[in-house]
């Protein structure tokens, strides 16, 4: 398969964009994240930090389940089920393992350390932490594409004399609209069981997993109907502009949100109209900006440098240690008199530019770069 420069230039932008999205919250924007800094954006501010965040939510992980399936079945076809299992618990297995059993623990602990509630040694509180809370942490996405592969992977056994019809057909506009009222009824009714932001396993918030395990398949579909070959934004013009009609009226719910603070149990999951109108206004979302985003990125962003290559290459490095950098950050920045809102700003800037040179540093390592 040829280079295909402008994915790996979106990977970038979707791994920065992980970075502001928990820099927001670190500040008080609406979601979860392991420190809270105790000068927070408040009003207006927060209101539209939110929406943002409700934006973000809505694609940009999904797409990276999208981008992360596209290379899958290459990768299968290339190394064949033992190798690639083996890869896949090297790359995948290995860094989420020392990731949630030491890391994250050893991040907790600073943070309260730095809050003066410690009780404990460090080390008794990595035990106590992965007995009472074992925890993934950012890393739920590491493990939700563990066993995405692995599923997939069974897949390929279980039809491995199927013979592969490779076309270069893109969905129809009806396929388009049967997929959005599919995903977002079956959101719509999960989120019956498991709302968003309650019971999470692990750190998998099921709420959500509509739309990532549909984006997993679109992207393993992709690839074997070479979709992204044809795809431009004139493709699925309506649809992109659709979304960007759309995209606004979350401001309208956080605005009831910000009024009525009960009304949040509302959207996030029940029989009511409100769980119905996010759950669909997600699936529209998603598919109008991915569309955008890929059809962009290959028309105008797919070349590479010596800048982006690293960088594309660092980026998976980059997902994994950003919360030890935003946390630092987040707490240097508490001495320093400024508008949180700047902080926010200045604090997600050079949360991103660290945690690339960080990354970068850590794969020099020798070995390193075999695992991540």
């Amino acid at each position: 398969m040829k280079r295909a420069y402008y994915i790996d230039n979106l990977r970038i932008v979707l791994t920065a964009l992980v970075i502001v999205h928990h820099s927001a919250i670190a500040y008080g924007a609406s979601g979860g994240w392991c420190y809270i800094s105790s000068d927070t954006i408040k009003g207006w501010t927060q209101l539209l930090f939110s929406a943002f965040l409700s934006i973000n939510q809505a694609f940009f992980m999904s797409l990276f389940f999208f981008i992360s399936a596209y290379f899958t079945p290459d990768s299968f076809d290339k190394k064949g089920l033992k190798k690639f299992l083996t890869d896949r618990l090297i790359r995948l297995g290995i860094p989420l393992f020392i990731y949630s059993i030491l890391i994250n623990p050893c991040l907790s602990y600073f943070i309260i350390l730095h809050q003066n509630n410690v009780g404990s040694s460090l080390f008794d509180y990595i035990i106590s932490y992965n007995i009472i809370n074992p925890n993934t942490s950012h890393l739920w996405f590491i493990l939700a594409l563990l066993i995405f592969e692995s599923f997939y992977a069974l897949f390929r056994i279980v039809f491995a004399s199927e013979k592969i019809r490779i076309t270069n057909e893109l969905p129809s506009q009806f396929n388009i609209l049967v997929f959005i009222l599919i995903t977002g009824l079956l959101a719509f009714l999960l989120r019956l069981v498991y709302p968003i932001g309650g019971k999470n396993i692990i750190g998998l918030q099921l709420g959500y997993f509509v739309l990532y395990i549909a984006m997993y398949l679109k992207g393993i579909n992709a690839n074997r109907k070479k979709w992204l070959d044809k795809l431009t934004i004139i493709s699925y013009q309506k649809w992109v502009v659709f979304a960007f009609i759309i995209i606004p009226l979350i401001v309208f719910a956080w605005i009831d949100v910000t009024k009525h603070p009960g009304q949040i149990a509302y959207y996030i999951g029940g029989f009511n109209w409100k769980a119905l109108f996010l759950s669909y206004w997600e699936a529209i979302v998603c598919v109008g900006l991915t569309v955008f985003f890929l059809s962009n990125f290959k028309k105008y962003i797919n070349n590479s440098n010596v800048v982006t290559k690293n960088m594309s290459a660092d980026s998976y490095a980059v997902y994994i240690i950003h919360p030890l950098i935003i946390v630092g950050m987040t707490i240097l920045f508490e001495i320093i008199i400024l508008k949180p809102v700047f902080k926010l700003v200045i604090v997600a800037i050079l949360s991103i530019f660290f945690s690339f040179i960080f990354a970068h540093a850590i794969r020099l390592i020798p070995g390193i770069k075999r695992i991540i």
